[in-house]
């Protein structure tokens, strides 16, 4: 994926991370924050289930305004201590702070970050953003 962050951030991105070290991977979807106070608020979710569709359990919000990270409210469903908290917090933290991701690959799940529709361009492919999704980025 050519920019990680862009994709994440563009308001309805599903991907998985894998480590390379461990093998192990999460799910996750981000979504833009309707209602919220920023244009940059996000709500995360982790896939938790073997329904790839709909198990997703809420963990917290994003305001990329801030670039600080995930955080908790009322509603969240996932401790700040758990793997994929942890793990979550430490690639957004990376990628918004201009760093890399070693030992790591992300990976989108096959749909435009921002309206969801499938990709099948090999561009949109590679930066996981339609090209009429691009432009409005």
């Amino acid at each position: 994926m050519k920019d990680p962050l862009k994709f994440i951030t563009a308001g309805n991105s599903n991907f998985t991370v894998k480590s390379l070290a461990s093998g192990k991977h999460f799910t996750y979807k981000v979504k833009k924050a309707k209602g919220a106070l920023s244009d940059n608020a996000f709500l995360v979710f982790v896939l938790t289930g073997p329904d790839n569709n709909n198990d997703y359990t809420y963990m917290g919000m994003l305001n990329h305004d801030e670039k600080r990270g995930l955080f908790r409210t009322k509603k969240s469903r996932v401790a700040a201590a758990s793997p994929s908290w942890k793990a979550f917090n430490w690639i957004y933290t990376r990628l918004a702070h201009g760093k890399t991701l070693p030992d790591c690959e992300l990976k989108h799940v096959g749909r435009c970050g921002r309206c969801g529709r499938k990709l099948t361009h090999p561009d949109s492919l590679d930066s996981g953003v339609g090209k009429e999704c691009a432009g409005k980025l």
